[in-house]
């Protein structure tokens, strides 16, 4: 047996948290002596307690890790994988929340020194067939100091793309005289490194790789929030969005352009598969793709 002393140097943790833990029946020692409470544990129980300082480490707490434990002595592989993959996902939710909290301050930041500085403003070529969606945006986009430039068709958006010379392109897909994909193929012939992002409420996964197949790099669906085309914004004007083309492509092959499901995806869903084509082609990244195809399907 380990005295209270002991096992708290060997699991480098405080008399008093082993003292809590007992209190609140998390660990209880195996031995209490009677003339003076000093408490003893198990070389068994010394596992339990690095077990318990791993699982604080990931930001379960103490409740939780209490529910999880059987008799205070084990915890089954499968129920700990089980609770693993189910705070992996509250942390991804987590982090998910968090960077849309820092690309708005880094967007302020941005707009700060933008003005501080007297830089021009970036250019952004809008086009969307529809007068009143090229309204909105361009309200919101120059409201954030912005210089948009609008086209109403592909071909237009190719005509103009030369003299304009874009920082950014908005992209809208189903369009008369030429449509977004067909645009979005030619513009990035006549500039590899055209900066182009897709904006439809054609939100199904056979439009979305084929635009992005074709170079789009951020896919925006309608109705839209004004921080979601934002975000895209200064995520692709950084260059920041650097799809794998292995992971790209091994997604594409299993879910491929000619996939029958036409149900619009949320835009969640969407970021998400958008940050997949960025992850290394790794077994992590593969296990995210057969879980997402599984939800799609």
């Amino acid at each position: 047996m380990y005295s209270i002393g002991e096992i708290s140097k060997i699991v480098k943790t405080s008399v008093d948290a082993l003292r809590y833990y007992d209190e609140i029946s998390l660990l209880k020692p195996v031995h209490v002596e009677e003339s003076n409470r000093y408490r003893y544990y198990s070389k068994e129980q010394v596992s339990q307690l690095l077990l318990i300082m791993e699982l604080k480490q990931y930001g379960f707490s103490l409740d939780a890790i209490r529910e999880l434990l059987h008799n205070g002595v084990y915890l089954e592989r499968q129920r700990l994988k089980q609770a693993l993959s189910a705070r992996l996902q509250q942390l991804e939710n987590e982090k998910n929340v968090l960077e849309k909290k820092v690309s708005s301050v880094y967007r302020r930041i941005n707009e700060i020194e933008r003005d501080e500085k007297g830089m021009s403003a970036k250019k952004i070529l809008l086009v969307d067939d529809v007068a009143f969606m090229r309204q909105i945006l361009c309200e919101m986009l120059e409201k954030h100091g912005y210089l948009v430039v609008t086209a109403e068709n592909g071909q237009q958006a190719i005509d103009k793309f030369d003299d304009v010379k874009p920082d950014i392109v908005i992209m809208d897909i189903n369009m008369p005289i030429m449509d977004g994909i067909t645009a979005t193929k030619k513009i990035k012939e006549i500039d590899k490194d055209a900066k182009i992002i897709a904006l439809s409420a054609k939100g199904f996964l056979p439009v979305i790789f084929e635009i992005l197949e074709q170079g789009a790099r951020e896919f925006v669906v309608k109705p839209f929030k004004e921080e979601t085309i934002l975000d895209a914004l200064i995520r692709i004007y950084d260059g920041n969005v650097t799809f794998n083309e292995q992971t790209f492509q091994a997604i594409i092959e299993q879910f491929g352009v000619d996939n029958t499901n036409k149900e619009a995806m949320p835009q969640e869903m969407i970021s998400k598969v958008l940050q997949l084509c960025t992850r290394e082609y790794d077994e992590r990244t593969r296990e995210e793709i057969k879980e997402f195809m599984q939800y799609q399907s």
